[in-house]
């Protein structure tokens, strides 16, 4: 085989007494160059290196280019895209994403961390712990939920009631006939007791155990 490099007036380059030479040496060499890689693409000599095979040289070249350009281009569109495959694994924030879908802090949360359909329609509706039962819907019917229902009847009491300290082994030794002292013991003593009774009737009701 001969290279076409080694003759090269053979091959159409331009020779010393072209005026392209003269006229700038880097044309020559770029025909010399462009010459040169038909031949090692090819591997035959080429004979007088045409336009035309200039043409569809720069043409390959230009296209390889492209190609190489459109390949680097759809890498980096895969490398910014999401993969359907990742199930959103692969978002580069996961916070922001929540947000830009409008999930609040309970997207983070197991269902276990709220009520469920029988403990309350929404978890706002169950009953809070911390509360103690304040937060039950009706007092009353919780009672009678818990066989505590209120015993109705009963009137307020009036007078003045007493919490104080009580004496529950008082005694009293009547006479016969009694005497004005001891009657008049009696009587306090029924006092004292009125005064508590209705202090109890009125904190029964309080906590409705009793009421009208």
């Amino acid at each position: 085989m001969t290279n076409p490099v080694v003759t090269a007036a053979n091959q159409g380059l331009p020779n010393a007494s072209d005026p392209l030479v003269d006229k700038d040496r880097r044309i020559t060499n770029t025909w010399y160059s462009l010459m040169r890689a038909l031949w090692i693409r090819t591997g035959q000599s080429l004979g007088v290196v045409t336009q035309s095979a200039v043409d569809a040289a720069a043409a390959a070249a230009a296209a390889a280019l492209i190609a190489q350009l459109a390949a680097q281009v759809a890498q980096l569109a895969a490398n910014a895209s999401l993969k359907k495959t990742s199930n959103l694994s692969d978002v580069a924030d996961t916070a922001i994403s929540r947000s830009n879908l409008g999930l609040g802090s309970a997207a983070t949360h197991d269902t276990s961390f709220f009520a469920t359909a029988a403990q309350g329609a929404e978890a706002d509706t169950a009953l809070q712990r911390a509360s103690n039962l304040g937060d039950v819907a009706s007092s009353a019917t919780s009672r009678t939920n818990l066989g505590m229902g209120t015993q109705t009847g009963w009137t307020a009491p009036t007078g003045t009631v007493s919490r104080g300290t009580f004496n529950a082994a008082w005694t009293q030794t009547i006479s016969n006939p009694p005497t004005q002292a001891e009657v008049q013991a009696v009587v306090t003593q029924v006092q004292i007791l009125s005064t508590r009774l209705a202090a109890l009737e009125l904190d029964l009701a309080t906590v409705h155990l009793i009421g009208p």
